[in-house]
């Protein structure tokens, strides 16, 4: 007997998803955890971490700071970064602060809704942006270098979170082992 899979994709906020998830309206869900994930799970999630990289800053192949092997710092004082969510998100807008080294205060941050209008901002070196690094293949990359800030390394995980006791557990376990 094969139980079939119907996959879902849609684009939500981490909190959103979490709490479809908690409510069951979702059996799995991916979301992206800076290291500050646990306190939204609550005691009826649990993760399993499918995917890990460092976190990047892209910036313009015309930026003169392009060549260099890893950005000064101070870079983020200089251009406005930009971070991508599809929706207002608490928990991607102060994940994505901590992972940088100066406050809040001595930096601009904003999120941006279309991936496109970002990239294009990155690309004509209009502002700088915050990337999980491993997933940057998104339109106009190659206009895009993709860096790390010196003396800085910052990790993220893609994390399946799906409730501990589900009585889909074991698809879950299999459909995620399906990726290894």
């Amino acid at each position: 007997h094969i139980m079939k899979v119907n996959l879902i994709v849609s684009e939500e906020s981490v909190e959103h998803l979490i709490s479809d998830t908690i409510a069951g309206l979702l059996d799995m869900a991916y979301i992206i955890d800076y290291g500050h994930i646990d306190d939204l799970l609550g005691g009826t999630l649990t993760k399993q971490t499918v995917y890990q990289n460092q976190i990047k800053i892209g910036i313009s192949q015309m930026n003169p700071y392009a060549s260099c092997v890893a950005l000064p710092i101070d870079i983020l004082t200089e251009y406005p970064i930009f971070y991508y969510s599809p929706e207002e998100s608490d928990y991607i807008r102060n994940g994505f602060a901590s992972t940088l080294p100066l406050s809040n205060n001595a930096i601009t941050t904003k999120r941006i809704a279309s991936i496109e209008q970002m990239q294009l901002l990155v690309a004509t070196d209009t502002a700088i942006a915050h990337y999980p690094g491993g997933l940057t293949a998104v339109p106009l990359a190659d206009k895009i270098n993709f860096k790390s800030l010196k003396n800085q390394t910052s990790d993220y995980r893609i994390q399946a979170i799906f409730q501990k006791d589900s009585p889909k557990i074991g698809l879950i376990h299999q459909y995620l082992s399906s990726f290894k």
